[in-house]
């Protein structure tokens, strides 16, 4: 039987979150993540870490700790990773914008056939009743 670690080594929590070894120590020093400290082994609770994972998103705190962080000590790698969304955002916008100029482009060729078919019918009664 294979059993779940419920608490996950500075190490094991660097590799689960993609998070490096040395971010996750100075997270921890710095009392951002509760640890259980047995001798000098360091314990990471895995539902602490599953649970912040799951919620890091904008009003999170955690994730604007995160972010601090980031901006503090890898300004390089964040502004790439920054830089990378935008122009993915970009991209999705310009798509969206053409899709939305296409659409507004059919909507008017169908107004206008059907004020055109309305007229139709209309001048068609007066033809038939003549």
């Amino acid at each position: 039987m294979t059993a779940i670690k419920m608490g996950l080594t500075i190490e094991e929590a660097a590799e689960c979150t993609g998070i490096g070894r040395n971010t996750m120590r100075k997270l921890v020093d710095w009392g951002k993540l509760p640890v259980l400290k047995v001798g000098r082994k360091t314990i990471i609770r895995r539902d602490y870490l599953i649970a912040n994972f799951r919620s890091a998103y904008g009003n999170n705190t955690e994730a604007s700790l995160l972010l601090d962080f980031a901006r503090k000590h890898m300004p390089e790698e964040l502004s790439a990773i920054e830089s990378g969304y935008n122009e993915v955002y970009e991209k999705r916008h310009q798509r969206i914008e053409e899709r939305k100029a296409v659409l507004l482009v059919q909507e008017k060729t169908r107004a206008k056939g059907h004020e055109i078919t309305q007229a139709e019918e209309q001048q068609q009664p007066e033809g038939i009743a003549a």
